[in-house]
């Protein structure tokens, strides 16, 4: 008698809740494709203008459920023309979505970054993480109108897990802004750093090099329990600020200690799978969350907190706005002279915020 066999998991509806977005041209050189992560499907649009007979009737939502078999969506309140409704003509051009693809994957997309190729190689891919520690990199096959997976990338292994209690929630994807390598934060304070083939490169054999993994406790640079972390553009190599907490703590704390948080900019040496420190700011308050990295010619960082946003440049501070009177109490005594009230009668709160 054969042993029964019982299911594990049952899909019975698909996902819903889009969790994770990018733009690239994926599909062909010079496409404007938008690429969604839902739970464990990754879906594929193509952004393309088509001709609308009538511009008078006005939808009732935003975003209109066009064709159900064609999987094609109205954007109506994005135009190609920025006159008035009753001064446009009859026959306008009117963006709108149309589904290329839709693939089931075997684990939840945790996160998901586009790898910019340049305009010598054509076209971009798509790089995805999954828990626990994981990541892929796949491309659009034009032959199959199918994705193809270029490498995968595992890295739970026994000696890189930690006791913590975050591994969960650290498969946090960055991307080189000049397309140079890709991070993936694992194990709460390792980086899994995947370099790129040069744009344009055609005599690599492969569009990437191998991976290597960086512990940041361990790589003379001593920076524990980051919380957030970015590539900068402008520098010659891959560059990287790291939102960390040396001494954690919490608002229970905030009499002793408010101002426990530092933003640490560190430089990708490629070549010799190694890291350095070129400057840091300490003494941010205890409850920043989220960077985001400024272009140029400013440069530097928007250090996100839950009551405050905080400009650093060159390992110094510039200013920090408050966006309520509660925030006073966050920032410490020495960090009184770079406070902006500008806003602080908005009574804004950034708790839970991101970029």
């Amino acid at each position: 008698m054969r042993d029964p066999v019982y299911t594990y998991c049952r899909e019975i509806l698909p996902p819903s809740v889009v969790e994770h977005a990018t733009s690239l041209s994926f599909t062909r050189p010079g496409a404007c494709n938008l690429a969604l992560a839902r739970g464990n499907l990754l879906e594929v649009y193509e952004v393309g203008l088509v001709m609308k007979k009538s511009d008078d009737e006005v939808p009732s939502a935003e975003y209109e459920y066009r064709d159900a078999g064609a999987e094609e969506f109205d954007l109506p309140m994005i135009r190609e023309d920025q006159t008035a409704p009753g001064q446009r003509s009859k026959n306008t051009k009117q963006p709108q979505l149309h589904l290329i693809g839709r693939w089931s994957l075997h684990g939840k997309i945790m996160d998901l970054r586009a790898v910019q190729r340049g305009k010598a190689q054509g076209v971009d891919r798509l790089l995805l993480s999954f828990a626990e520690a994981k990541m892929s990199l796949v491309a659009f096959d034009a032959d199959t109108q199918s994705i193809a997976t270029e490498s995968i990338h595992y890295y739970e292994h026994d000696a890189l897990k930690q006791r913590t209690f975050n591994d969960g929630q650290t498969c946090d994807l960055r991307t080189d802004p000049e397309g140079r390598c890709a991070a993936l934060r694992l194990y709460d304070d390792q980086l899994a750093v995947l370099p790129f083939a040069a744009p344009g490169d055609l005599t690599a054999a492969k569009p990437y090099a191998d991976s290597f993994v960086v512990n940041l406790r361990d790589a003379g640079i001593g920076v524990r329990n980051v919380r957030d972390f970015v590539f900068l553009s402008g520098y010659l190599e891959p560059t990287l600020a790291l939102l960390h907490e040396q001494d954690p703590t919490w608002p229970g704390r905030a009499e002793e200690a408010v101002d426990t948080c530092s933003v640490t900019i560190v430089s990708l040496d490629l070549g010799r799978n190694s890291v350095s420190i070129l400057n840091a700011a300490s003494k941010l308050p205890y409850d920043c969350r989220t960077l985001l990295p400024v272009p140029e010619p400013v440069g530097g960082v928007m250090v996100f907190a839950s009551s405050s946003i905080t400009h650093v440049a060159n390992g110094a501070i510039s200013c920090i706005s408050l966006l309520n009177h509660a925030a006073k109490h966050g920032i410490g005594a020495s960090m009184q002279n770079y406070l902006d009230e500008t806003n602080v009668d908005l009574e804004l709160v950034l708790d839970p915020c991101g970029s």
